[in-house]
């Protein structure tokens, strides 16, 4: 029993320390290797200026 819980207290450190980090995050690098050009038209005009704006990150789409 105390495994589970001592794993479930690790889980949610771990989950509240990334969220936090990408909270403070001012820049998202977003590896875009083997998607078509049409999707990445449509991350880049459409997805990407909603995300910035939503969460003030900037995105760079390698």
């Amino acid at each position: 029993m105390k495994k589970v819980g001592l794993s479930s207290f690790v889980l949610f450190a771990l989950i509240f320390s990334l969220t936090f980090s990408v909270a403070w995050a001012k820049e998202l690098t977003f590896l875009t290797v083997g998607y078509s050009g049409e999707l990445l038209n449509y991350l880049r005009n459409e997805v990407v200026p909603e995300f910035k704006d939503k969460y003030g990150v900037d995105v760079v789409m390698l």
